[in-house]
């Protein structure tokens, strides 16, 4: 396949990169559990790629602690944590190596 300046490839880490910042884009009417599901999936296809997930154990563990604290809070109907939820995903996507 000839290089092209529109072609893109989209590897898990970059997959992950535009997950997050679609997520930053969310609002109360959209679907956050299940955005916020698939970015941790997109992160363990990023481990599972490497091969050895000890680089990315900061992002991991920030994105299921701080992160899904925030998403339990949501949940249970605080709109404020959505916010929240939206800077702890920020911030993991830039703990990755």
């Amino acid at each position: 396949m000839p290089y092209s300046p529109q072609t893109t490839i989209e590897t898990p880490v970059i997959l992950l990169i535009q997950a997050a910042e679609s997520f930053a884009c969310l609002s109360l009417g959209n679907d956050v559990l299940d955005a916020f599901l698939d970015i941790q999936e997109k992160l363990c296809e990023v481990m599972e790629e490497i091969g050895d997930p000890l680089p990315y154990a900061h992002t991991w563990h920030f994105l299921n602690n701080q992160a899904q604290a925030s998403l339990m809070k949501f949940l249970q109907g605080n709109i404020d944590a959505l916010d929240e939820l939206k800077e702890c995903v920020r911030i993991s996507v830039e703990l990755i190596p």
